[in-house]
């Protein structure tokens, strides 16, 4: 974050999402760099128009009035839309420093996948498992995970979709609920099925709210409904819908509303 944030031509926040519970109560084998190791990778801090360098004065925390606003948001959206390169370079450089390779879209298993899940975070170890014992029965299931959310890696993930020549339905996992609307993942992930070939069935279930934990199961039923998708060739569940719930089953929109 540090490295990204704090490159010259970024010069942006950077939030750093983590599965809430998922990564704060429970427990898992992790290797940390080593504080010299770590110091090293993010390097000198590069000070840039420093409000207590008295010999080059600069003014800070001026308000931005309608005449400016445009071209400071477009200013900041070129940096951000940028930043893609960037990432990628500095992911090559830790990856040069530790052995650890990220990609700012990550899969399993989709060159030949009918059905695909589309997720965040720590489900997509889950889903790999998930994907296994799917093809265990004989049914093409793959996932496709994004590390990075902005700037949105929509070619990636266009590119990821059209691997599998066969696709026919995805469906993404949010664990947001807007309230009346889908989820954010899927908003995104949908536009970027829009410019595929195959252009696969879409839906979105939300999950994992509040930290609930997510299953192999959760995303097996998942599949299943993919499955079920796929073989009809319309969807024929809902587009949207909470899983993993106790109680009546609840969607938002019905089949054919």
């Amino acid at each position: 974050a540090f490295r990204i944030g704090e490159h010259k031509d970024v010069r942006l926040p950077v939030i750093v999402n983590q599965d809430g519970f998922m990564t704060s109560h429970t427990a898992q084998n992790v290797y940390p760099l080593s504080d010299e190791k770590a110091g090293e990778f993010v390097g000198e801090f590069l000070e840039i128009n420093s409000l207590l360098n008295f010999d080059k004065p600069v003014t800070h925390g001026v308000q931005t009035e309608s005449d400016w606003h445009m071209e400071h948001k477009a200013k900041q959206n070129d940096a951000m839309m940028k930043s893609a390169s960037i990432i990628e370079d500095v992911f090559e450089e830790f990856k040069k420093l530790t052995g650890r390779k990220y990609n700012m879209v990550e899969s399993y298993k989709i060159n030949d996948a009918d059905i695909v899940i589309v997720c965040l975070g720590t489900t997509y170890e889950t889903a790999q498992i998930a994907v296994d014992k799917m093809r265990a029965e004989g049914i093409k299931a793959g996932v496709i995970m994004t590390r990075v959310f902005r700037p949105f890696p929509y070619d990636l993930i266009r590119d990821s979709i059209d691997m599998s020549p066969n696709l026919k339905a995805v469906v993404c996992m949010d664990k947001s609920a807007p309230g009346g609307a889908m989820g954010a993942l899927y908003n995104e992930i949908t536009a970027a099925a829009y410019t595929t070939q195959s252009r696969p069935l879409m839906s979105g279930y939300v999950y994992g709210l509040g930290g609930r934990d997510t299953t192999v199961e959760d995303n097996l039923e998942a599949f299943k409904d993919l499955a079920m998708n796929a073989e009809a060739g319309k969807r024929v569940t809902p587009l949207q819908k909470f899983i993993n719930l106790r109680g009546p089953e609840l969607s938002f929109f019905k089949v054919g509303e």
